[in-house]
């Protein structure tokens, strides 16, 4: 009782006039294949805030004051260091034709269909595979045997081979995630 108290205190003092239950009639006609899409591009959302943040603390080529440089080209080579980034990780999303400059990262006809690192076919998710694994090799961390399997230009014709490496860059981005902050990251769904 003395919960539900202090929740109602709390609510009254932030939100004197709003409601925080959903009004009557919230989410009636929506599909279940609407609450999918939604989740996915939640968790898509999710995925990518974190992989932003992650590159930011885990990246290892970002430019670093030195005597050699002046301010004025150090900070010539930290914008073009974070554009780079910036590109690869809107290339992960299948975003860097589209969206270069969008500050939305998806928009509904994103959440109609399942495409990077989604994509139903390996051919079509190879691409963004490939983006996540170049933003990655500046990580620290243990790399696999077969993580440079990623140069061959051939790997989007070899399904097999394919899904072996991208099994190995998911996992070793759920690791750098976990040794950076201590839980699991969230990863992005289909439809």
């Amino acid at each position: 009782m003395e919960s539900i108290k202090r929740r109602r205190s709390f609510y009254e003092k932030y939100a004197p006039s709003g409601s925080f239950l959903a009004p009557a009639g919230f989410g009636e006609g929506l599909q279940p294949s609407d609450a999918k899409s939604l989740i996915r591009e939640v968790s898509l959302f999710n995925f990518r805030c974190q992989l932003s943040a992650l590159d930011q603390v885990a990246d290892k080529t970002r430019p670093k004051p030195s005597p050699m440089l002046s301010q004025a080209d150090l900070e010539t080579a930290l914008a073009h260091h974070c554009r780079t980034r910036g590109r690869l990780i809107e290339s992960v999303f299948n975003m860097s034709d589209r969206f270069t400059h969008s500050p939305v990262p998806f928009t509904l006809h994103s959440m109609e269909t399942n495409t990077g690192l989604a994509a139903e076919h390996w051919a079509e998710r190879q691409k963004s595979v490939h983006a996540l694994w170049k933003l990655m090799d500046s990580w620290p961390g243990t790399k696999p045997d077969f993580w440079y399997r990623g140069e061959d230009d051939n790997l989007v014709n070899m399904p097999g081979p394919g899904a072996q490496w991208e099994r190995c860059v998911a996992e070793f981005y759920v690791q750098a995630f976990y040794n950076y902050y201590g839980y699991p990251p969230v990863l992005p769904c289909r439809i």
